[in-house]
């Protein structure tokens, strides 16, 4: 398994990486068992990262006033990267952005480390894949398995499963075991995945963002429903439309995001919830009917509701002016899920994050 630094590495690898869209032709912190968040604009201090949340409540009877009109349907937070997992193995993260998204499974007793890539139509450079690679079935679709860069050392090239389940969306798949690349692995992994668009649990619902301000990607840390641990980190990082490239990418990485955008919003659980601290010198304020916390850390203002298991931790770092306000506005304007345990009652994403 990798840790958080190595994942990090490979995705600033991956936004860094996007090649001339007019090549395209058919048209993405820890112990392994453990892990912390991987998108977080702030640092848990914790060396555990569970994937999802307990206990929220919801306040109906103290609607803020910042609070939007649900948002229109956004197709791009749907999950389409659904699979079985295999014997031994865990979600070790996941991630969403408007044209592709990315998952990284892995099994620390082997050790494995798989990661997949899907590819919205145009966000996928299908020239990276060399003339002549061999073709491989996979299910009802034949694939190529190409010498393309390593998700995890991209000046290294290693075999990678790529095929196009529908005209123009693409998938990647790529696997490590024991150290040793293994597309047979791969394959395996590749021939699981269901690519039917599947429901976004989302553990909040955004009411308000500061103006320029959107939501361009979400990362979902999860844990398979065997664990002791809650279901869902949750982050959603916030930048401006404007700053996000449009060509297309290489698969030379996960898409997962690193979560470096100018503020996040982070839905934390279990242990990584309860070890990481409440922002320094805090004030005490009241959000939306709970406690909250407005500080700092490093320099950078953070805002933080505390419950039972659970805490939210809301940071702008200096992205727009009179960030104390936007913050408070941004708390209140969260409408939190009834069950932090309990995903079925969670938020659809396609409505829940702007």
């Amino acid at each position: 398994m990798r840790t958080e630094e190595d994942l990090r590495n490979a995705f600033d690898y991956l936004a860094d990486s996007a090649p001339d869209p007019s090549h395209i032709l058919t048209t993405p912190e820890h112990t392994p068992v453990r892990r912390a968040p991987l998108a977080l604009g702030v640092v848990a201090a914790t060396a555990a990262v569970a994937i999802a949340v307990p206990l929220l409540v919801s306040h109906d009877k103290q609607q803020p006033s910042v609070q939007a009109t649900p948002q229109h349907v956004d197709e791009a937070w749907r999950d389409r990267l659904s699979l079985p997992l295999p014997a031994k193995m865990i979600y070790d993260s996941r991630a969403f952005t408007h044209r592709s998204q990315g998952l990284i499974l892995g099994d620390g007793d082997t050790p494995a480390t798989c990661v997949v890539n899907a590819y919205d139509k145009g966000a996928f450079d299908a020239g990276s894949i060399p003339p002549g690679s061999p073709r491989v079935k996979i299910n009802d679709t034949l694939g190529y398995l190409a010498t393309l860069a390593d998700p995890f050392s991209p000046a290294v090239r290693a075999k990678v499963i790529a095929w196009e389940p529908a005209p123009g969306v693409w998938i990647t798949s790529y696997c490590k075991v024991k150290d040793k690349v293994d597309p047979v692995k791969a394959a395996e992994i590749a021939r699981l995945v269901n690519t039917s668009p599947q429901r976004l649990p989302a553990p909040y619902r955004i009411g308000y963002l500061p103006a320029g301000l959107t939501v361009s990607d979400l990362s979902v840390n999860p844990q398979p429903d065997s664990t002791s641990e809650a279901p869902n980190n949750f982050i959603a990082t916030l930048d401006s439309p404007a700053d996000k490239p449009s060509a297309a990418q290489t698969p030379d990485g996960p898409v997962v995001v690193s979560g470096s955008g100018p503020a996040t919003i982070t839905y934390l659980t279990g242990e990584s919830a309860t070890a990481t601290h409440l922002p320094k010198n805090a004030e005490r304020i009241t959000v939306n009917g709970r406690a909250g916390y407005l500080g700092s850390e490093y320099g950078i203002s953070v805002l933080a509701i505390k419950g039972d298991g659970f805490q939210v931790r809301i940071v702008l770092a200096g992205a727009v002016p009179n960030e104390r306000e936007e913050l408070i506005k941004i708390a209140n304007g969260l409408e939190l899920a009834p069950s932090a345990t309990d995903t079925t009652s969670w938020f659809d994403a396609t409505t829940a994050i702007p």
